[in-house]
C-alpha cells in the first residue's frame, strides 16, 4: 500500500511539493521533495530532484549497495539543479528538500536533505520518525535552547539549513532499517 499527501499550505498559491514512486519486482523507490520557499523556480526544483531519482531507478540495469545508490542519485539531482540554477536567471537560487526510502527485500535506506520527513509505522501501529530535519529549530533544539513545545511555533521554523541545489556538495543524511 502506498500513500502519498502533498499540502499547498496557508500561504501560497502554487504548490511546491512534488512526489513519485517507482517499484519492480523487489525493489522499490519512494520520493518527496519540497522546494524551498522564496526561492525562484522551487517548483522545478523540486520536480527535477524527485524525477532525477526515479528515472534513475527505472533505467538501473543492476542495483548494488543500496545506501551508495541513493547516494548517488541524489549527488546527481543536486548537481544538475545547481547546474541547471547558474545557468538560467530565472532559475537561480532555487533549491528543495528530497527525502527518498528506496527497498530491497527487507533491506531500506532512507535519506535525506532539508526538513521533509520520512515516518514508519511500526509494529504497535505508532508512526515513529526516522528523519532528522536539517533546520534552524532542530539545531535550536539539538543543542537545547528551545524546547519541542517551544518548536511547533517557532517564527523561524521554516528555515533550512541544508537543501538540494544550493551548492555543489551536499551532505545526506541515511538511515538503514529493516
Amino acid at each position: 500500500m502506498v500513500g502519498m499527501l502533498s499540502d499547498i499550505g496557508n500561504y501560497r498559491t502554487l504548490n511546491e511539493d512534488y512526489v513519485g514512486y517507482y517499484k519492480i519486482d523487489d525493489v522499490a523507490i519512494y520520493v518527496i521533495a519540497d522546494g524551498m520557499g522564496g526561492h525562484n523556480a522551487r517548483e522545478v526544483a523540486s520536480k527535477m530532484a524527485v524525477d532525477t531519482v526515479i528515472d534513475y531507478f527505472k533505467n538501473l540495469s543492476h542495483l548494488g549497495n543500496i545506501k551508495d545508490e541513493i547516494v548517488k542519485v541524489i549527488e546527481n539531482a543536486n548537481e544538475k539543479i545547481f547546474n541547471m540554477s547558474n545557468k538560467d536567471k530565472k532559475l537561480e537560487g532555487m533549491g528543495t528538500t528530497i527525502t527518498a526510502c528506496l527497498i530491497k527485500n527487507n533491506e531500506v535506506i532512507v535519506a535525506n536533505v532539508g526538513d521533509s520527513s520520512c515516518y514508519i509505522l511500526d509494529n504497535n501501529n505508532q508512526l515513529k520518525k526516522i528523519t532528522k530535519d536539517h533546520s534552524l529549530v532542530q539545531q535550536l533544539l539539538d543543542n537545547g535552547s528551545i524546547t519541542e513545545e517551544e518548536a511547533l511555533y517557532h517564527p523561524n521554523k521554516n528555515i533550512i539549513t541544508r537543501a538540494l541545489g544550493t551548492n555543489s556538495i551536499v551532505k545526506i543524511d541515511t538511515f538503514s532499517l529493516n
